[in-house]
């Protein structure tokens, strides 16, 4: 049985637009006299599509769809997902259909209750169990839903899948038991609210639960969306993950193709942001200005210069200073004297960054790209309308430590220093050197409070572990078998007393920045610990629980 695999770009929302891309696949799969094709879960709609699922309208229109596939079904065997309206309500559903548009099994999908990318309990009904298995060509062919995980005695057990791409996103083949066992994703962009899903694809064909083939060499690749050359995701790649999401987000949302606007400081983020723009897009869409004050180092705006240089990007460079003065004397225009804080004074040079990136955009009719990570974003280490502002931010779901090793790939890949070695740490032991520090040069001899590495590891620890684990762990010392465990001594956190109030700070800025990051730009996925998502947003502060205050005080109690 010749078998091949839909693996489509879906675009939610788009019905036309997917229906063609099965039309295509299906005629290249009969002109290779493939036996069947199957493709993803909810093919023609995509799953982010939200409160459109609540429009009986609207999924009508979807589920006409059906009878437009099932008549391309002469003399081939299609599987896909759809929904479908059944007394009232909605279900998703998988059909297989062959011969002149005969429907031969139509199987439902049981609604999880915990997705975590979508809320499918609020928008389909769950169902009784059904039958999922149909006879073709004398074998048994069972179809089901990658998140039901059903071991069904079958021939060919096939399973519908569209789930978006995380660093540890992988389908669990060790569940069946089924001699052949074939697994089709779907690959493109989706976007829920904020957060900008990636789909890598991933389809695989598994005998007697080892995988024998994948989308990189036995399926048939996804049909180009246009004239940039995008296929599915190679296993594990990161940055290719991150690239393959600004094209499809640039593509999608917006056909006037702008200029992309990066405020290219000469420091290790917008490095990254910059050289993911110009993988993704070229080198003529992107523009990168360095906004530089009297606190900025010869040492950053060398870096910027440099960084333009190796990418072939228009590069401009100038200094907001006198901007800055003249927000000063406007201050005092309104009765402030210049014994204000000095934060007021650093936010200020931040906010017109801010204002004047979004007019250069605005001249060159393009867009700005946001350039914080995920430490400064859990923190609220950004001024609001400032260097907050944005169209999409690339790299806010990733570590200072991730973007490290991003940044050697960056320059492994472009075979020369993109990404200015000086930007990167020199770790040995346990001990870090640096050539440039990270700071946010708003202020002379200024650094970032962050405790690198150990705030990296601490971070993923709150949102994957909770609070209270790291507390015990902590307490009976099995911290220090961990990676983060390993820092503490670097920046004196062994000591009771040390540890408890580096928490407690770190604690007290995430709620306490938390309208900034409700707030904030969309910005990709690519982990499994997501603020927001994982780690859901309630603005205020939280009373602390009872194991959490008795971890404290034995802890405290040991000094």
């Amino acid at each position: 049985m010749k078998i091949a695999f839909g693996q489509i770009r879906i675009i939610s929302k788009d019905l036309t637009y997917n229906f063609n891309q099965m039309v295509e696949m299906i005629k290249k799969a009969k002109s290779e006299n493939a036996t069947m094709i199957v493709f993803p879960a909810l093919t023609i709609s995509g799953f982010a599509v939200e409160h459109s699922f609540l429009n009986s309208d609207w999924c009508k229109t979807v589920e006409s769809f059906n009878d437009k596939i099932k008549h391309l079904a002469d003399d081939i065997l299609i599987v896909w997902g759809n929904l479908q309206e059944k007394n009232g309500k909605l279900v998703q559903t998988a059909y297989a259909s062959y011969h002149q548009g005969y429907l031969m099994a139509s199987l439902e999908k049981k609604v999880e209750s915990s997705s975590r990318y979508f809320a499918e309990q609020r928008y389909f009904t769950n169902v009784e169990e059904v039958a999922n298995t149909f006879e073709f060509q004398g074998k048994i062919i069972a179809v089901s839903f990658a998140s039901e995980e059903k071991d069904i005695q079958c021939d060919y057990h096939i399973v519908l899948d569209q789930t978006p791409w995380t660093m540890k996103h992988e389908f669990k083949y060790n569940n069946y038991s089924v001699e052949h066992l074939l697994y089709v994703n779907a690959c493109g962009m989706q976007t829920i609210g904020k957060q900008v899903w990636m789909l890598d694809g991933g389809s695989s064909y598994y005998h007697n639960g080892k995988k024998r083939s994948s989308c990189n060499d036995l399926f048939m690749p996804e049909l180009n969306y246009s004239d940039s050359n995008i296929i599915p995701i190679s296993d594990g790649k990161l940055l290719e993950a991150l690239t393959k999401g600004i094209a499809y987000f640039d593509q999608q949302l917006f056909s006037f193709r702008p200029k992309w606007i990066v405020g290219l400081s000469g420091g290790l983020d917008s490095s990254v942001s910059v050289a993911l723009l110009v993988k993704a897009l070229g080198c003529e869409r992107v523009i990168a200005y360095n906004l530089a004050t009297n606190n900025n180092t010869s040492k950053t705006i060398e870096n910027a210069r440099l960084i333009a240089e190796a990418l072939q990007i228009e590069y401009r460079q100038g200094s907001i200073q006198a901007d800055v003065f003249a927000t000063e004397e406007t201050l005092k225009t309104y009765q402030y004297t210049a014994d204000y804080p000095s934060l007021v004074h650093e936010n200020i040079q931040a906010r017109l960054r801010g204002h004047i990136l979004s007019t250069f955009a605005a001249v060159e009719n393009g867009l700005v790209i946001n350039n914080g990570n995920k430490v400064e974003a859990a923190l609220g280490y950004c001024t609001m309308y400032g260097d907050s502002v944005g169209a999409i931010n690339l790299i806010g779901d990733l570590t200072k430590i991730q973007l490290f090793e991003l940044s050697k790939e960056i320059n492994h890949l472009y075979q020369k220093e993109v990404i200015p070695n000086n930007l990167l740490p020199i770790v040995k032991e346990y001990e870090i050197s640096w050539g440039i520090r990270p700071s946010a040069e708003l202020a002379k001899d200024q650094y970032d409070p962050m405790k690198w590495f150990y705030h990296d590891y601490l971070l993923e620890a709150i949102l994957k572990e909770g609070v209270e684990s790291i507390l015990a762990s902590y307490l009976d010392k099995s911290i220090y078998e961990k990676e983060i465990g390993k820092w503490l001594s670097y920046y004196g956190l062994n000591k009771a007393t040390a540890f408890i109030e580096d928490l407690e700070w770190f604690l007290q800025n995430m709620e306490r920045n938390q309208f900034k990051r409700i707030q904030a730009v969309p910005g990709i996925v690519v982990s499994d610990a997501i603020i927001g998502v994982d780690y859901p947003e309630a603005q205020g502060y939280s009373a602390r629980s009872e194991r959490y205050l008795k971890l404290k005080k034995e802890i405290l109690d040991t000094l």
